[in-house]
């Protein structure tokens, strides 16, 4: 029984779900109400059951329980016949009043045919409840027998139609946020964050209008609560909307669903999407990338892909994101590693390389290709299209957006104290068509005993890397920094683990300490020049922009406006 009432839940962005109970000679009631609701069906606003779906071999009794379980709406087409019913009485009239009672499902009894009014409201509990039509007059008695099926198709809309509207709304809302994670360009984003802002308001007052409906219960406004949640950025309740129990039970569900396959999978999805993204903002990396995994293999077994409103693309790029995460935590810079982390953080740092790869989607090859820092902020203080890794945590690891006007548009400061930290961002740019970049930055603290020449002391205020896949396939790694003591030039070289990076100051010293710098550069020259004409840059596939000073022990900060390839060079455009 616990584990058919944790199946129940009905939270995916699926139809309302309505279950009829009648008496077989009523039959031609239940065909005619069906008939009446098709408009409510391919609206999409409803899906239907009844004991005439049942094919030979099925367990009867075991289907008919999961199928009013499942129900959020649940009609019984009462008549004499209806009452006579051992079945209908004691088994689906008693389950359907738990419900109701529970705020799990609306029980709607239909008059068809008139019976004695005088019965036992103990016995028959759907005495108590309003009936359609909405006079209470049977269906048998109406002159127009077709005025009496509108009627009641209308009353069970007004109940059907708020829920539906909530959950279409929480659909809306996984749009907008799903659109605001992959964006980077600030005037874009402003449309979005507008959008959100809107489509929040909706979504939480269907919430209320379902609930004054009826039908609105704590259980089956869980997916849109739950969405609504996310969207407040309040992630500790959205965790709390689903169990790990139940999120495993609507996975196990979806697995061995042989009938209605595809909505046993939606619902799970949903779940896991709403626990996974909980996960992720409250940062427990591990967990959140195990539901997101599940999701992917969900998504393969959907006869259609999956639902319309995955973005498969933000999925893979949060998986992407976790496995970032947990290369940075197990790789920190700021010591020796032992053999369990340094096997971890390899085999993160190979998922996010093959899970990139898979993710990254079209090239991007319009004429400026730009990675701005507009749109919503994360706790941590990074726009959401970035991520923030914080290597060593140090004394101070602060992001903060600025804007001071159209001439610099909005940027970032980075401040590092005794710690090393990165923002990254996925860039998937031609960089044959696209060999130039271009982006403006100032220093404001440079490490005083920063020197990008002594491994002991190889700490700069800012820096800014490509990571591009060469020709042959190879990932490595180009910086470009801004340094205390080392002359503009300098190179020196690194790697981490199979990941070969190289390092070209490019602004050095404090002369322009507190002013804008202007910095435009032939990118694949740079590369070709440094690593030897062998390595052919063709695709940049991250960007990263750094402060570090955990070697020196002191304090760096800096800013950086947009980071914009193109086709020909020029000056760094305000977003």
């Amino acid at each position: 029984m616990a584990s058919r009432r944790l199946a129940r839940r009905e939270t995916s962005m699926n139809p309302v779900s309505i279950f009829y109970s009648y008496a077989h000679k009523d039959e031609e009631f239940r065909e005619k109400l069906v008939t009446h609701l098709a408009a409510l069906r391919r609206e999409g606003l409803i899906s239907e059951w009844h004991d005439r779906k049942l094919r030979g071999g099925d367990d009867w009794a075991g289907e008919i329980d999961d199928e009013l379980n499942r129900a959020l709406v649940i009609l019984l087409l009462i008549s004499p016949d209806f009452i006579d019913s051992e079945y209908c009485v004691e088994k689906e009239l008693k389950r359907a009043m738990e419900h109701h009672e529970a705020g799990e499902a609306r029980v709607i009894p239909v008059i068809v045919r008139d019976f004695d009014r005088e019965i036992n409201p103990e016995v028959f509990p759907f005495m108590k409840l309003q009936f359609l039509p909405s006079d209470g007059k049977p269906i048998k008695q109406w002159d127009n027998e077709n005025a009496a099926f509108v009627n009641v198709a209308k009353g069970i809309r007004a109940v059907v139609k708020p829920l539906a509207d909530a959950r279409r709304q929480a659909d809306e809302v996984r749009r907008v946020m799903d659109k605001r994670e992959r964006g980077w360009d600030a005037s874009g984003q402003a449309k979005v964050e507008a959008d959100l802002t809107k489509s929040r308001e909706a979504l939480r007052e269907s919430i209320e209008a379902a609930k004054e409906a009826g039908i609105g219960s704590e259980d089956s406004l869980t997916m849109a609560k739950g969405t609504l949640a996310l969207a407040e950025d309040d992630y500790s309740a959205a965790r709390e909307v689903f169990s790990e129990e139940e999120v495993e039970s609507a996975e196990n569900m979806a697995l061995g669903a042989v009938r209605d396959a595809d909505q046993a999978i939606q619902e799970a999805i949903t779940k896991l999407l709403i626990r996974a993204d909980a996960d992720y903002g409250l940062e427990d990396w591990e967990r959140a990338l195990v539901h997101y995994e599940k999701v992917l293999a969900l998504l393969e077994r959907h006869s259609t892909g999956g639902p319309a409103t995955v973005d498969r693309q933000v999925v893979g790029g949060r998986i992407a994101g976790c496995h970032f995460h947990l290369f940075v935590v197990n790789s920190s810079a700021g010591g020796a590693l032992s053999l369990k982390n340094k096997a971890r953080a390899i085999q993160h740092f190979g998922a996010f390389r093959k899970t990139v790869k898979n993710f990254l989607g079209p090239v991007r090859r319009e004429p400026e290709v730009r990675f701005g820092w507009g749109g919503a902020l994360r706790k941590d203080g990074a726009p959401r299209s970035w991520l923030k890794g914080i290597y060593l945590p140090g004394k101070r690891t602060d992001v903060q957006r600025m804007d001071d006007g159209e001439e610099n548009g909005p940027y970032v400061s980075l401040w590092s104290e005794e710690s090393s930290f990165v923002l990254g961002t996925t860039a998937h740019v031609d960089l044959v068509t696209h060999p130039f970049l271009s982006w403006r930055w100032m220093a404001i603290e440079l490490p005083e005993k920063g020197d990008i020449r002594d491994s002991k002391r190889i700490d700069e205020a800012l820096s800014l890397a490509v990571t591009f896949v060469d020709e042959s396939g190879a990932w490595q790694q180009f910086y470009y920094g801004w340094d205390t003591a080392a002359p503009m030039g300098t190179i020196i070289k690194g790697g981490l683990f199979s990941l070969k990076w190289k390092l070209k100051v490019i602004t050095s010293g404090a002369v322009s300490l507190g002013e804008w710098v202007e910095c435009g550069v032939n990118l694949r020259e740079d590369i070709r020049e440094v690593y030897g004409e062998n390595v052919v840059p063709k695709t940049a596939v991250m960007l990263m922009v750094q402060s570090n000073t955990q070697y020196t022990k002191g304090s760096g900060a800096g800013c950086i406006g947009e980071i914009c390839f193109s086709t020909t060079k020029s000056p760094p455009h305000a977003v």
